[in-house]
């Protein structure tokens, strides 16, 4: 099982920036389908995943700082 992201602008795909998502990255990707709080996000992955908070807040940090960056995310109040 596979998931890709693809960015729309103006409603059409950029096939030229397709994204292919591993397992945590569909996981936190599915887990933003609603607004979350980082801290709920954090907790999630920490509950999902076997690795050192360290670990997982860098890789968060990093995968939401590249979302944001392309368009696909973005931070509400």
């Amino acid at each position: 099982e596979e998931a890709v992201l693809v960015p729309l602008h103006q409603d059409v795909a950029d096939m030229e920036c397709i994204y292919s998502l591993n397992d945590v990255a569909a996981f936190i990707w599915e887990f933003l389908e609603q607004p979350r709080s980082l801290p709920d996000l954090q907790k999630a992955l920490e509950s999902e995943y076997d690795a050192s908070v360290e670990v997982l807040s860098a890789d968060l940090e990093r995968f939401l700082e590249e979302l944001t960056s392309i368009g696909a995310l973005k931070e509400t109040a």
